[in-house]
């Protein structure tokens, strides 16, 4: 199975809307119905006709064409060249094309969890005490949203038409979906989300001190060698 092909399904998904615009808080929603609507297109041009997806071509060609068509479209509905940026790099970073960053972000939500589960790091943190707060509340935020049984009920009781066609392009694996959307997306895009979330709520001098923190405490667990470096969105 192609992982842009998922990625583009799950994006044209109606119960993944919601992980889509926290990936994206900065995006309004009628522009993430458009790139529903795109993913939607692209969806129809690799089916091709096809009932069952597992009959479509797999050939690099029409994997490059279905990707060149989604992307755009999202020009055609006239989508910022930097919101298509963010979303090229999310598909990147789910489907695993970008390894370096996707390790990146793993660390970041090691540092993360390290906040809300010890005292003593929340303690040095660079932020005063009513930021404390917040940066604690979501934390709580995204990992109840992402909790994977909160994520399960979504997929597998969406009743749209489009989120039952897509369940039917792959009958003997209905939930395949739902398995990259866990696996690739949800799990590696919550720092995202997190962060996203956050460094809007704080004045440019914190979070250029978060960052820092963040940095320094990411390096401290990172492996020899490993550069670690902040992703160009935080």
């Amino acid at each position: 199975m192609g992982d842009k092909d998922q990625f583009i399904m799950l994006v044209s998904s109606d119960w993944f809307e919601g992980y889509l615009a926290k990936m994206l808080p900065s995006v309004k929603p009628r522009l993430i119905e458009k790139i529903k609507m795109a993913a939607r297109a692209a969806v129809h041009h690799l089916m091709n006709n096809n009932e069952i997806y597992w009959n479509v071509s797999f050939s690099k060609e029409r994997l490059y064409e279905t990707e060149k068509m989604f992307l755009s479209t999202l020009e055609k509905y006239s989508l910022s060249d930097k919101c298509i940026m963010k979303l090229q790099e999310i598909m990147e970073e789910c489907t695993g094309e970008n390894e370096k960053e996707s390790a990146q972000l793993w660390l970041f939500w090691m540092v993360t969890i390290e906040i809300s589960n010890q005292n003593n790091v929340r303690n040095i943190l660079p932020l005063d005490d009513e930021n404390k707060k917040m940066l604690i509340d979501a934390i709580s935020e995204i990992e109840r949203v992402c909790e994977r049984e909160i994520v399960k009920k979504s997929a597998t009781e969406s009743a749209t038409e489009w989120d039952i066609y897509l369940r039917g392009l792959t009958p003997d694996l209905p939930l395949s979906l739902l398995d990259f959307a866990l696996e690739n997306c949800i799990q590696k895009q919550k720092f995202r989300a997190f962060w996203e979330d956050v460094s809007a709520k704080l004045r440019a001098t914190e979070k250029k001190a978060l960052l820092d923190w963040y940095l320094d405490r990411a390096k401290m667990r990172a492996s020899p060698g490993f550069d670690v470096s902040a992703p160009s969105w935080m």
